[in-house]
């Protein structure tokens, strides 16, 4: 491993006959993001057979064509009408996460919230996106099994990732693996293809009935949009919509729980979020703020970014430039030849202190606007940057804001035996951050529900 000049934030390293190049530069990151929308050709193997066609591993050859038709025919679906109709739904599911915690609030024991940030993420998901009830249609069994396909798929692509044998798709035919995967991407995408038969079922019934309302374009669920799209084939249907309840789970599950770490480790910042929440939003915590006053809590808003700077759901971002790239770094332009693997180190360029002072103190108020005007503009990538930026972030961040808010109203959030610092705070090797067990919280009650 040699870097292009020393010192540099630019290090390349030959994997056989494949060129990397590790990027910490928030410069050269913006432009490898602004430059290229190919995905590197390993990111096929996420969802095997099934996600090629999908936003997250879709163009990982020179050709983007569909990838741009994806991505232009799904936008809409995230749009300003869309969120403000989400808030009610997103208030609701973080109601019945509360709830969900009362048992160890009440009785002090610490709690590992994976399965309750997941099984939030999946609730709001499926309801915003699919205007689907999962218990009305699912037993809480199958909910379960179903998350644990999803678990699986990226196990998976781990495999794939880190034993090289296993890329050879015979070898890995015959350790059983590939036959593995195939079944439980089957199962996965025949329950998508239900929630889209059943809503197109409903939507058939209602023209057909009368019922059928002069809905406006910018009101329709992603769902509804799709189907009323005669460009959207089922299949292409099926695939975007599993891409669409995976990324969102994956990405805001440990998202969640790390913000909830950052307010039990740093009691103060929680009070003045705490204080921000009950000058802005009711008192009566049931009922539903609006879009107005959640998007005025600017606190909560910086203790989030903060969070996300510290610990950013996709510790590296992956592309890979078709064709010969000229970069300009702080120390000079570089060359990158057509073929390299571009891995942009996004936690090391959220922890470098040439962009941010104090890299590794929870400082919520770094994202103040005087601070911003003298920072690199480009050293802040949660959501990635340029074309391919995620497409669902402002969903991810107001997903992730109702939750928090309706716990710190409910609960005194306290850091537990085994997570009481900062160093305390584990991840697991994954493709995004995947906390570990002994981060646990305790919770005590504020009110009761």
């Amino acid at each position: 491993m040699t870097t292009y000049r020393s010192p540099s934030r630019l290090v390349r390293f030959w994997n056989g006959p494949q060129l990397y190049v590790l990027i910490g530069d928030a410069s050269v990151a913006f432009q490898v993001n602004d430059f290229t929308v190919q995905k590197p050709e390993f990111m096929q193997y996420l969802g095997g057979l099934y996600f090629k066609q999908g936003l997250v591993s879709d163009s990982c050859s020179s050709d983007t064509a569909h990838w741009r038709w994806a991505r232009k025919t799904l936008q809409p679906a995230f749009n300003f009408t869309n969120f403000k109709q989400f808030i009610a739904k997103f208030h609701k599911e973080s109601l019945i996460t509360a709830k969900e915690l009362e048992q160890y609030a009440l009785t002090g024991h610490s709690v590992f919230l994976l399965e309750h940030t997941r099984n939030y993420a999946y609730r709001t998901i499926m309801r915003t996106m699919f205007d689907y009830e999962l218990n009305q249609h699912k037993t809480e069994e199958e909910c379960q099994m179903l998350l644990g396909l999803l678990e699986a798929m990226f196990q998976h692509f781990q495999n794939r990732m880190t034993v090289p044998i296993y890329r050879n798709l015979f070898i890995y035919y015959l350790t059983g693996l590939r036959q593995k995967e195939n079944e439980e991407m089957k199962m996965l995408m025949q329950f998508v293809r239900e929630v889209i038969d059943l809503k197109k079922t409903n939507m058939d019934n209602d023209i057909s009935g009368g019922l059928c309302t002069n809905q406006e374009d910018n009101d329709q669920t992603f769902v509804e949009r799709m189907l009323q799209n005669p460009e959207v084939s089922m299949e292409e249907l099926i695939v975007q919509g599993a891409t669409i309840i995976t990324a969102g789970i994956d990405t805001t599950k440990s998202q969640n729980i790390v913000i909830l770490l950052m307010l039990a480790l740093h009691p103060d910042i929680q009070n003045n979020v705490y204080k921000e929440l009950m000058s802005i939003l009711d008192e009566d915590i049931t009922l539903t703020p609006s879009y107005e006053a959640v998007c005025n809590l600017s606190y909560l808003d910086r203790v989030i970014k903060e969070t996300l700077r510290m610990y950013p759901a996709a510790p590296v971002l992956a592309r890979k430039a078709y064709s010969e790239l000229t970069v300009t770094a702080d120390d000079g332009e570089y060359t990158i030849p057509a073929g390299t693997v571009l891995l942009t180190m996004v936690t090391d360029i959220h922890n470098n202190p040439d962009y941010y002072d104090n890299p590794h103190v929870f400082d919520p108020d770094r994202w103040l606007d005087r601070h911003l005007f003298t920072r690199q503009p480009h050293c802040y990538l949660p959501f990635s940057s340029g074309a391919r930026n995620c497409l669902g972030y402002k969903y991810a961040l107001l997903q992730m804001k109702l939750l928090v808010a309706t716990l710190v109203r409910t609960y005194e959030i306290l850091p537990s035996e085994t997570c009481h610092t900062l160093d305390d705070i584990k991840f697991d090797m994954s493709i995004t951050i995947k906390i570990e067990e002994t981060c646990r919280l305790r919770f005590k009650p504020r009110r009761i529900l």
